[in-house]
This record gives structure tokens, C-alpha cells and sequence, in this order.
């Protein structure tokens, strides 16, 4: 038995989650941040993990049914991996000179999937983590 609360334990994943979030940041590049969203969007649905995290729904949600979860995983990930596939989401995006105004995206991983209630693991996953990159 740990000596640690949930809450300790959960604390230290996301402080070291957070310092590997900066080293990752300070080396970014455009195709490190899109390779980065395709790893793991093919890891949620790779066939037996997509499987776990369908059966982690229904359990944890009671809707649903883990064949059509898996289905719904995979259709849906695929689609957000195909929707971000174009999008800018490093760097300087945007540089308005007539009003002065420069966009610059910023990676929103550790701080908002680590702060922010889950309700349907599957879509927490998918909707915050891939398009954090």
C-alpha cells in the first residue's frame, strides 16, 4: 500500500508531465508538434487500448456499448486527426502588421487536461489532447 493519496500521485505525473511539456516546447517545430498528435491519436486507437478505453466509458458512464464505443472512437479520431491535419499550431500563426497584432500559438496540454473535470475519458482524450499540439 502506497503511502501516497491519489491526489500525490496525481500531482507528480503532472509536475513531471510539465517539465517534459517545456523540454518538448523548447525544441517545438511545426512537424514535431503535428507528429506528436499523430502518435497519439494512432494510440487511442490502436485495437486494444481503443478497446480498454471504450469498455472505461461504459463502465464509468453507464451509456452506451463498448462495440459501438470502439466504432465511435476510431470515426472520431480519425476525423480530428484529419481536421487538424492543416492547421498551424506552432509558432507564429498569425502577424497583422496593420493593427500591430501577432498571434503566437501555445501548447495547452499539461494545462488543460490536467486541470479540467473528465467526464467521458474517450472524448477528453481526443477534444484536449490532440489538438493541444
Amino acid at each position: 500500500m502506497s503511502d501516497k493519496s491519489d491526489i500525490q500521485i496525481v500531482d507528480a505525473i503532472i509536475e513531471k508531465a510539465s517539465i517534459a511539456q517545456l523540454e518538448f516546447e523548447k525544441n517545438g517545430s511545426q512537424k514535431a508538434y503535428d507528429m506528436a498528435a499523430q502518435a497519439v491519436g494512432w494510440a487511442i486507437m490502436e485495437p486494444s487500448r481503443n478497446k480498454e478505453l471504450a469498455e472505461l466509458a461504459v463502465l464509468t458512464t453507464g451509456l452506451g456499448n463498448v462495440k459501438d464505443k470502439i466504432i465511435k472512437n476510431h470515426r472520431k479520431t480519425l476525423g480530428l486527426l484529419r481536421d487538424i491535419s492543416d492547421v498551424k499550431t506552432f509558432g507564429i500563426i498569425e502577424n497583422n502588421e496593420e493593427n500591430g497584432i501577432i498571434k503566437i500559438a501555445k501548447s495547452l496540454l499539461i494545462n488543460e487536461t490536467g486541470s479540467s473535470g473528465i467526464t467521458n475519458l474517450n472524448t477528453t482524450i481526443r477534444l484536449q489532447v490532440l489538438p493541444g499540439f
